[in-house]
Order: structure tokens, then C-alpha cells, then sequence
């Protein structure tokens, strides 16, 4: 039995998609700000999380940079060769929160112009 955890987050990166043995992959890096009080400063911690599969497809298509998702993943744990670890998180269960997907991108508004035809 493996870990499990919830994520709930903003898309910071959306990598593209990938097919590995015959199954296609995504990869989405959300941050989380942490507040150290002892150092009196907020880092950033980046959380990988993978789709596999539909699930994959499906967010590869509706989501884009900015999208807010809430993602129940499994965790994994792995040692690569030079013996650091690193944790896996394969999402098991997606829902799109706040959708600003391919199709779904707010129009940029035109920048105001001065009279003469000059940006403001």
C-alpha cells in the first residue's frame, strides 16, 4: 500500500505530453510558499505531480498554465544510482477548479492608446 495525498494548487508549468510504452504521460509542477520564520523569508517548494493515461489526454487538452486543480495522488519513493531519493506523486483522481485551458483563455485586452495612436 502506498501513501496518499491531496494537492490543491495552481499550474506553474505544464511539461508536454509524453508516450511511454504506449501510454501517454504529462507532468504539471505546482509551488507551494512556505514561510520560514526562523530565516524571515518564504521559499518555494515544487511538487511534480504525472497523469497517465485519458487523464493525461483529457488535461493535456483543458488545461494550461494558471489552471487551478486539486489532485489525489499516490506517492512512490525511488533512489536513483548516486544514491539520492526523489518522490513520485501519479495522480489518481483529478478535478479542474478554475479553468483557463486552451479554449477556455481569457481574451487579452487591447493596451489603451493615447489619441495620437500611442501606447499609454
Amino acid at each position: 500500500m502506498s501513501a496518499k495525498l491531496t494537492i490543491t494548487g495552481t499550474i506553474a508549468v505544464m511539461k508536454d505530453l509524453k508516450t511511454i510504452d504506449d501510454t501517454k504521460s504529462l507532468k504539471l509542477i505546482i509551488p507551494e510558499h512556505v514561510y520560514q520564520p526562523r530565516d524571515e523569508k518564504t521559499v518555494t517548494i515544487w511538487h511534480t505531480i504525472t497523469l497517465w493515461g485519458k487523464d493525461a489526454e483529457n488535461a493535456h487538452a483543458r488545461l494550461a498554465k494558471g489552471s487551478v486543480i486539486e489532485a489525489t495522488c499516490s506517492i512512490s519513493y525511488h533512489k536513483t544510482e548516486d544514491g539520492r531519493f526523489y518522490t513520485n506523486f501519479n495522480v489518481r483522481e483529478i478535478h479542474y477548479l478554475a479553468n483557463f485551458g486552451k479554449n477556455k483563455r481569457p481574451e487579452k485586452q487591447p493596451e489603451p492608446k493615447t489619441p495620437d495612436g500611442e501606447a499609454a
